[in-house]
């Protein structure tokens, strides 16, 4: 099961029938609660392990469910940028609770909006919580779409990284894009695999479509290469038709397209067409390692968010800013 994916809209679009609440810079997940708490990423893994402390507050908060399995979409919220460029699951700051898909192993997909909020809050216990919180709800309000985006806007890095909007009777729809979701402010991120390491850092990346992975271009050289290097495997060739790249940037250690990276568009005066076009923002931990047999949240490969303050933006890269609301609605 996958979180829903929020699509593309004008701020004007929403009206009175939707709930609006701040949605965190983060990396979405799905929580299950039965006998035990596991936390798992958009690809599928299992993140429980490396979160122990959102495990225990989630453990605490919510209790055991005691007629079945309570599953719960969230936000893995990460720090401001300024604080810390290169963010890892160990920099996770909170879990942003957004929704409940089953409760005590009840199925409530079908269910409103309205009233997955009221079980949530019950679930949570109390009206809301702060942003001080480790385990995070906010209560969804009524209200100006466009003001409260403004508002946010004011924040900045200190506040929320965006402005996420559903309809007040919709039902949530795992995996699927949709139109009652709607995300606001995020950063425009493409989310790709890393292919290779050039000898001089630069990083060669593959792009997701429905027939396989095809060269998606070459980030700028980075710092980080050789940590990046490190966590992947090496392989004979690339697993596309070897790209034209600038032979400045020298020759290409081929890897198996297994870390996920979340990247911004960089295309500086005098690129050409094999030369760098991407600028590396983090890996999407939240996604690697792939599972096999487990695809990731829809539209994963494509841009993803529009940070201009008019539009909103789907996950489709899901994972940035709230990149994601790629549950129902992502994170990074």
């Amino acid at each position: 099961m996958l979180p829903v994916v929020a699509d593309e809209a004008e701020l004007a679009q929403v009206g009175d029938d939707f709930l609006l609440s701040p949605l965190a810079d983060g990396w979405r997940c799905l929580v299950t609660i039965d006998d035990r708490v596991r936390v798992r990423g958009r690809g599928g893994a299992d993140l429980s392990a490396r979160l122990p402390s959102i495990v225990a507050e989630l453990a605490r908060r919510c209790g055991r469910a005691r007629a079945g399995a309570t599953i719960l979409d969230g936000n893995l919220v990460l720090p401001p940028a300024a604080e810390n460029d290169a963010p890892g699951l160990g920099d996770v700051v909170a879990l942003e609770l957004l929704d409940v898909l089953c409760c005590d192993g009840r199925d409530v997909t079908g269910q409103p909006l309205r009233e997955r909020q009221a079980l949530l809050r019950r679930l949570v216990g109390g009206t809301g919580s702060g942003d001080d919180a480790l385990v995070r709800w906010h209560a969804p309000w009524r209200g100006d779409a466009r003001a409260a985006f403004a508002q946010l806007a004011r924040a900045g890095a200190a506040g929320h990284a965006a402005l996420l909007a559903r309809r007040a009777e919709s039902r949530y729809r795992p995996g699927r894009r949709s139109r009652d979701w709607l995300v606001f402010g995020t950063r425009e991120l493409a989310e790709m695999l890393l292919c290779g390491v050039t000898a001089t850092g630069a990083l060669v990346l593959g792009a997701p479509t429905p027939h396989g992975l095809v060269f998606g271009g070459v980030a700028w050289p980075t710092r980080r290469w050789r940590e990046l290097a490190a966590r992947c495997t090496e392989a004979d060739a690339p697993p596309f038709p070897e790209p034209p790249i600038w032979p400045s940037l020298g020759g290409v250690l081929w890897a198996r397209p297994e870390l996920w990276l979340a990247l911004a568009p960089d295309v500086r005066d005098g690129s050409g067409r094999g030369g760098p076009r991407w600028r590396l923002v983090r890996v999407q931990e939240d996604l690697t390692p792939p599972v096999p047999g487990v695809a990731p949240a829809s539209g994963v490969g494509a841009s993803s968010a529009n940070a201009s303050g008019g539009r909103a933006s789907g996950a489709r890269a899901s994972g940035a800013g709230a990149s994601a609301a790629s549950g129902q609605g992502g994170a990074r």
